[in-house]
Parts: structure tokens; sequence; C-alpha cells
């Protein structure tokens, strides 16, 4: 028997998972993120704890690859899954995209989307604790440069929501 807790926004702890800097090292979460493509079928992709942001309760900005499928279907279809586990339960968050923009990081094109909660939830179960889900190591540490710059990023506009 699944216990699904449903909300229509991001409880404070969501909020704190999701604007927290990311680890510098060791295991990252990964977050994948849902969409549509074109011809109706549903498109994952993997991003990064320093990919996404939560701004408040109620929105959530990400950066993907520009010249990605992802970016495109953010751009046609805005409506969005993104989903990680923590805390011994499946985080799953539906987001409707408002606005997208293009961001230059370390000269790589990207696209930035900002995106309103539609709701929220947790599943887990009484018998058992999900203790871990998709999870990364850095190999190559130049890749932190440019997280670092993305989060940094995606933070900044928050004073300028303001």
């Amino acid at each position: 028997m699944s216990r699904a807790e449903r909300l229509d926004r991001l409880d404070d702890e969501m909020v704190q998972v999701l604007s927290q800097s990311p680890p510098e090292s060791g295991h990252r979460r990964i977050i994948q993120l849902s969409t549509t493509s074109v011809d109706g079928r549903p498109h994952l992709a993997l991003l990064g704890d320093a990919e996404l942001h939560a701004v408040d309760a109620t929105t959530v900005r990400l950066l993907v690859w520009g010249t990605s499928t992802t970016a495109a279907n953010l751009r046609e279809r805005p409506q969005v899954l993104v989903s990680f586990v923590h805390d011994g339960s499946f985080v799953v968050i539906d987001l409707a995209v408002d606005t997208t923009r293009w961001v230059d990081v370390l000269g790589r094109k990207q696209l930035m989307a900002s995106a309103t909660v539609v709701g929220a939830r947790r599943d887990r179960v009484p018998y058992a604790a999900i203790t871990s889900g998709p999870t990364f190591t850095l190999l190559d540490e130049s890749v932190h440069e440019r997280w670092q710059l993305s989060t940094g990023l995606l933070r900044s506009l928050d004073a300028e929501d303001d």
C-alpha cells in the first residue's frame, strides 16, 4: 500500500533541498526531467542537482543544453515533471513552464526555464524506504566550474525578482 502525500506547492523541506548548493564532491543527486516530444511520446532527460533551483514554494528554474531535444520540448510543450529520491521517498513535481530564455554559461548556449509548481507528491510505503536513487560522481572537475556558474545564475535572478 502506497502512501502518497499530495501538495499544491513545494513544502519547506522540498524548497530547501532544491535551493541548497550542491556538494563540491562525492555523490550528487540526479533529477529526472520528463517532457513530451513533438510526436507526443515521453522524453526523459537527466539533470544534475546544480541545474535546478527552487526559488520558493511555487517557482522552480532549470537549465538545459540549448541544442537538446529537452530544450525544444520545454519551449513547445510546457508541461513538465521532475522527480528524484529524497529522505526515503520518491518525489514528483508537476511544473508548467511560464518563460524560457537563452543564457550563456562558459560559452555554452543553455535554455533557462522558469516554471510554476502545479503540484507535488512524495510516494513512500510503510514497509520500505528508498535508500538511494540515481546519483553520480563527477569524473571531470572542470564541469564543477560550469555548475557553480549555473547555480549562481539560477540564484541571482531571485534578487531581481524581489
